[in-house]
């Protein structure tokens, strides 16, 4: 995990399914502690997220879920 910006300091790595990809864009809508940077999609079965979160415990949680 690395700090980033003021506001979501937190940026953490999850990867997920192709197929996951927009139930995440939603999510990510609907929660402002949450912010997606970006999405490496080079592999076509797994896509790795580069997201930046408001805490760490924001962090953990997004890691523990996905």
């Amino acid at each position: 995990m690395r700090r980033h910006e003021i506001t979501h300091p937190y940026v953490t790595e999850i990867r997920i399914d192709p197929a996951q990809f927009f139930d995440f864009k939603r999510l990510t809508q609907d929660a402002p502690e949450i912010r997606l940077i970006s999405c490496d999609d080079s592999e076509p079965d797994l896509w790795t997220l580069r997201v930046a979160c408001a805490s760490e415990e924001v962090a953990c949680r997004l890691q523990r879920a996905w």
